[in-house]
């Protein structure tokens, strides 16, 4: 089972180092998406979690989030993002 460390990670947006300002997600730092994702497994990886695979969390997190901030941003908040990680991660609850 996936640990709680990784989905609070990616439900948080814990991701930067600490005193690192996080950049507005614009055109410029969508690329970074990935490389944010691979620091959070990476760092579930050193915490002994099982990880799933990077394009799973873009498919199953990362592209539905985008797609509601672009055209249903209605209902879009941490509890829909927090559902989204659970699901993707394969945990209920």
């Amino acid at each position: 089972m996936v640990g709680h460390g990784i989905a609070d990670d990616l439900a948080g947006g814990q991701v930067r180092p600490a005193g690192e300002v996080e950049p507005a997600l614009d055109g410029g730092q969508v690329g970074d998406v990935a490389e944010q994702i691979d620091v959070i497994l990476t760092r579930a990886t050193e915490r002994r979690e099982e990880t799933p695979d990077a394009e799973r969390l873009i498919d199953h997190v990362v592209a539905p989030l985008m797609y509601r901030i672009l055209f249903r941003p209605d209902g879009l908040d941490a509890a829909y993002a927090r559902r989204l990680v659970t699901e993707s991660l394969g945990r209920t609850g």
